[in-house]
């Protein structure tokens, strides 16, 4: 058995590591001083929620239903769990507008279920 002391509680090798969550770290508690101070920060638009927004608008004004996707990964996946979920999550996006407007969404989602094909029992 090797000697606890010899061992030691520092890795030299994972001395980037450490550099890095500092640095980050800092970064991190930067920004939230910025914050509280009530500085403007600059946070860039997604251009993909953009288009989301636009395709929503596009079919509310029509009338049309909108088809959403959770995804295609069942609903035991967390993925699809927070996507459904959020308070900030997309479906709380897509849906706002058309409820708005009395134009629901429709929602896909795969459900698994194991069936048997023949109708019987496996055997045991």
């Amino acid at each position: 058995m090797s000697d606890p002391a010899a061992v030691g509680w520092f890795h030299p090798d994972r001395i980037p590591v450490a550099v890095a969550t500092v640095l980050f770290t800092a970064v991190l508690l930067f920004f939230l001083r910025q914050a509280r101070r009530g500085r403007p920060l600059f946070i860039r638009r997604i251009a993909g929620l953009e288009a989301v927004d636009e395709a929503v608008g596009r079919a509310t004004e029509m009338g049309r239903p909108i088809l959403y996707c959770a995804g295609l990964d069942p609903l035991e996946e967390v993925a699809t769990v927070i996507t459904i979920g959020s308070r900030f999550g997309m479906i709380s996006r897509v849906s706002y507008w058309p409820a708005r407007r009395a134009t629901w969404p429709r929602m896909l989602m795969l459900a698994t279920v194991a069936t048997s094909s023949s109708g019987s029992r496996p055997a045991q």
